[in-house]
């Protein structure tokens, strides 16, 4: 099958990894691809450690074992695998080409790919812009750009050398050029599905003139692959809850530092067996007597006023639970029934539950980032 004519608007994306992430980015980006909500990418390789693990992905493609058949993927057929010489490394790396065909009925050729040297490929070699960091690897992302030729690298996870940015929370464009022009290579990374749902939920309180002066949060979250290698407990929440560590802690205060706020606050983690959907319930030291209505309030003036919509909702129909917010794009979703408030000392101690996606929402979030990046880029 030969591949068609990119539409300019489209940005020609690698994935390394094939884990949920890889997985979840591109039914999102299929989406794009002519879908009723463009966004402007187009996966054209997805990089795997090992050739046994292409069959199994080309196949939950069309029918993920967590948001069921695709929306956007009407199907995805193999075609013919090859093994060839890697040019500038030892060893061969096999490729094989997937037919995919969106929903729109717009087919593209999908090139997956795996080798000696999996953190090496040569993403210019297809025409690759920018290269989404799946693997969980502590390898230092920036070898996409100045390694495999590609133009910009995002992590999909926080990463202690690289910029990590919250979308809507503190990816102002002054910060966000500095980054995509450091002379080491363009690359970022995109903070964790927990800490992108407290900060938005800080943030759109804090615009809205909701002053916090300590905070605590209880994360709730489903399980998720990597629990055995987070906390070295293998087996991990498949079979039971358990405390599960949680870098959130000193990536909210971080966040919420760099845009002017210090507010002391600490952070606890829970692993439950679900597939996806989690919950954050904080609690807040709110300077002044406020109530419930106050908070609602300031969050729906500060969504309108910042063009927060896509970042953040107020549900007040429904009590969200996990099903409710599977396949929701926000990065948090508040209960407005959990909000509860009380007096403390001249000051209003304060509680709510806000909801997240912690697959679907995050990669929501992730390409958010992506796409004002290569907005800044192209006006650079």
């Amino acid at each position: 099958m030969a591949e068609t004519l990119l539409p300019e608007h489209l940005v020609p994306i690698g994935i390394n990894g094939s884990g949920r992430m890889a997985k979840v980015l591109l039914q999102h980006m299929m989406d794009g691809y002519g879908g009723p909500d463009p966004i402007p990418f187009l996966p054209k390789v997805v990089n795997f450690r090992s050739k046994r693990d292409i069959d199994p992905f080309s196949r939950d493609l069309e029918f993920d074992p967590v948001y069921g058949r695709s929306d956007y993927i009407s199907s995805a057929k193999p075609m013919n695998g090859h093994y060839e010489k890697h040019r500038r490394l030892p060893g061969k790396f096999f490729e094989e080409g997937l037919q995919v065909v969106a929903r729109s009925g717009l087919p593209t050729v999908l090139h997956l790919t795996a080798g000696d040297n999996p953190e090496l490929t040569e993403w210019s070699n297809f025409k690759v812009h920018t290269v989404f960091e799946a693997t969980g690897s502590k390898a230092n992302p920036r070898m996409h750009v100045t390694e495999g030729g590609a133009k910009l690298a995002i992590v999909t996870a926080p990463f202690e050398d690289l910029p990590t940015f919250v979308s809507g929370v503190n990816d102002d464009e002054l910060r966000m050029i500095t980054a995509l022009r450091d002379p080491k290579g363009p690359a970022i990374a995109a903070s964790s599905c927990s800490t992108g749902a407290i900060t938005t939920a800080f943030n759109t309180l804090l615009r809205g003139g909701i002053e916090i002066t300590s905070a605590t949060a209880e994360i709730t979250h489903a399980r998720t692959q990597s629990d055995y290698v987070v906390d070295n407990n293998r087996g991990g929440s498949v079979f039971h809850t358990h405390r599960n560590s949680t870098g959130a802690q000193k990536e909210v205060a971080r966040i919420l530092a760099e845009n002017g706020y210090d507010i002391p606050f600490i952070a606890d983690s829970t692993r439950v067996l679900e597939q996806t959907g989690s919950v954050i319930t904080p609690s807040l030291v709110i300077r002044g007597a406020i109530t419930t209505d106050n908070i609602i309030e300031a969050m729906r003036e500060a969504i309108e006023a910042h063009k927060l919509r896509d970042h953040i909702a107020i549900e007040e129909r429904h009590s969200p639970d996990s099903l409710f917010v599977k396949g929701r794009p926000e990065t948090v979703i508040i209960d407005a029934a959990s909000i509860q408030t009380v007096p403390m000392h001249g000051d209003t101690l304060a509680m709510f539950k806000g909801w997240f996606d912690n697959e679907w929402g995050y990669v929501a979030n992730t390409l958010r980032l992506a796409t004002k990046a290569h907005q800044l880029m192209r006006e650079m």
